[in-house]
């Protein structure tokens, strides 16, 4: 196999590499929680400031123009084959 002393040396190594990553990761994921945070706030902030100055308005054209609520799936219903003709027939409507 390998000697213990090197395959320990070689773990330890491995080890201290992988908790320097994971703090590194960490910093990071700090760092752009506090960025959403801050675009968040602003974002709800300059939201009722337009809304404000619109008197609610906005909200309105929004939803007149498809801006409201959008569902994540729309449920497609396709024909089913009944062993019985052309199954490609209903692709030429």
């Amino acid at each position: 196999m390998g000697d213990e002393k090197t395959l320990t040396a070689k773990l330890e190594a491995f080890m201290e590499q992988m908790a320097t990553r994971q703090q590194a990761l960490e910093e990071q994921m700090a760092i752009l929680s506090l960025s959403v945070q801050k675009t968040t706030k602003e974002n709800l902030e300059k939201n009722n400031e337009e809304q404000g100055s619109s008197g609610g308005k906005k909200r309105n054209s929004d939803s007149q123009h498809g801006g409201g609520m959008v569902p994540r799936y729309s449920k497609m219903e396709f024909p089913t084959y009944d062993g019985v003709g052309d199954p490609l027939g209903w692709l030429k409507r």
